[in-house]
Parts: structure tokens; C-alpha cells; sequence
């Protein structure tokens, strides 16, 4: 594994670590909201996995969050910085690319697809709308008296400083499922857990039926925070991109 560096649109510097594989398929993962490029540790084992079976694989840091630039996280941002991303990734001779992305990292992968993305790999993908104060009231009351707030997720990492702006909490309370997916052409699978708290599992029912090739997968016992039960969301990942991305 490699750290690597590069620039999304606006020329800020983001920060990924590459895995790299004698192949030209590759797969880019997506983190959630608040987390980062290791996703406290779930990322860095189905990265490993990954490209244990073969693929090159990216793993990095929206801009906002982890070594990435610092600034206000905002999903159109992080649209950009996933395109970046991409581009990075087939500059490093990757052709088929693969997207792996996780809670906000599903939506964002979502709103990622070209033709050059040939399957995805979604962790209780956000689908629909959402209310992010839900779990994150003081970051949601700050950010609209002072229009942008400091966030340390000491709960989990300790050692984060975000930039959480209102403008995403609004962009995720008006997300319209069937805008979103009409336009994905390729094949999904979507993990979800039976006990996620965070995500409703009926969005992913929802969304694989509106999907022109969607599949659930749901793991029982499993919280949004994917700390458990990885052997299968592993298993089911590698079946998944070696049916649709391998070849």
C-alpha cells in the first residue's frame, strides 16, 4: 500500500491510500459521513481484500475530512472529489473501474456514474432523503447560527476536526430516490445491515427495485457501523465485482 496524493477540480490536494494489482480493473472506495479513508478500520479490510483478489484499489479522503484539504464538507464537493478520484485511478491504467462506497459514500458513488463504472458495491447506501441532525442536533443548531461548525467525532477516532456546513443537511433532506437512480446503468449490489440505526433498510428494498440491476444483500445483526460480520460483507463484495468487474 501506497499513500498517494492528488487534486480534485478545484485544485485542492486529497489524500488516498492505493493498493496496487497487475490488472486493469480497480475499485475506488467512498467513505460516510464524518468518517474518513480507513472508516475506523472497515475500509482498510475490504481494501486489503480486495486487492488480495486482485484489484488495484483506492481508498481516500474527501476534502473536509482526514488528510484531505480542509473545508466545509458539502455533497456537491465531494461529487467533485470522487471524480477526481476516478480520473486518478485510470491514470494509473485502470480501465474498469469499480465503486465502493459507504452510507454518504453510496449516495456519492451513485451520483458518480459514467460508463467507465462497470459495478458498484454499496454499504447502506443513503438513497433518500435524510435527516442528518438526527443523530448530530449541536453540529445542525451551530452551522445555521454561524454558517459553518466545528466537528471532533472523539467518540470514534479521536482525532478529527471537520467542517460541517448546513448546506449538506439540507442537500440530504431533498434527496428524491427516483431522480437519483433512473440514471445508474450498472449493475449494484446494496449490503445493508438488519439493525441499522442510521439508515432505514426499507430505502435499500426500495432502491433495488428501482435500479436497472440491483441486488440486497442484508446481514442480520449488522449496525451502520460495520465493525462485525465483515467476513460476509467481504465474501459478498469479492462474488460481486468478480461477476461484474473482473471481465
Amino acid at each position: 500500500m501506497q499513500k498517494v496524493k492528488f487534486e480534485n477540480g478545484r485544485g485542492r490536494k486529497l489524500v488516498g491510500n492505493y493498493h496496487e494489482a497487475d490488472s486493469d480493473a480497480g475499485i475506488v472506495m467512498s467513505h460516510g459521513f464524518t468518517g474518513d479513508k480507513h472508516e475506523w478500520g472497515y475500509f482498510d479490510k475490504v481494501a486489503e481484500a480486495l486487492n488480495e483478489a486482485g484489484y488495484n484499489v483506492l481508498a481516500f479522503d474527501f476534502s473536509g475530512g482526514g488528510e484531505s484539504n480542509k473545508s466545509p464538507i458539502t455533497a456537491e464537493k465531494e461529487i467533485e472529489d470522487l471524480d477526481a478520484a476516478i480520473e486518478y485511478i485510470r491514470s494509473r491504467d485502470v480501465e474498469r473501474v469499480g465503486l465502493y462506497g459507504h452510507s454518504l459514500g453510496g449516495y456519492i458513488s451513485l451520483k458518480n456514474y459514467r460508463s467507465e463504472v462497470k459495478a458498484m458495491v454499496l454499504t447502506a447506501p443513503v438513497t433518500s432523503s435524510i435527516d442528518l441532525s438526527k443523530k448530530n442536533l449541536l453540529w445542525t443548531v451551530l452551522a445555521r447560527l454561524v454558517g459553518r461548525v466545528p466537528s471532533v467525532n472523539y467518540w470514534k477516532n479521536k482525532k478529527q476536526l471537520m467542517w460541517i456546513g448546513s448546506k449538506i443537511v439540507d442537500e440530504m433532506k431533498h434527496v428524491d430516490q427516483e431522480e437519483l437512480l433512473s440514471e445508474v446503468g450498472c449493475p449494484v449490489l446494496i449490503i445493508h445491515g438488519s439493525e441499522d440505526e442510521v439508515v432505514d433498510l426499507e430505502d435499500s428494498k426500495k432502491a433495488v427495485e428501482k435500479l436497472e440491476a440491483g441486488e440486497l444483500k442484508v446481514v442480520e445483526g449488522l449496525t451502520h457501523d460495520y465493525d462485525k460480520n465483515l467476513d460476509e460483507v467481504i465474501e459478498a463484495t469479492e462474488s460481486w465485482f468478480d461477476e461484474n468487474l473482473s471481465t
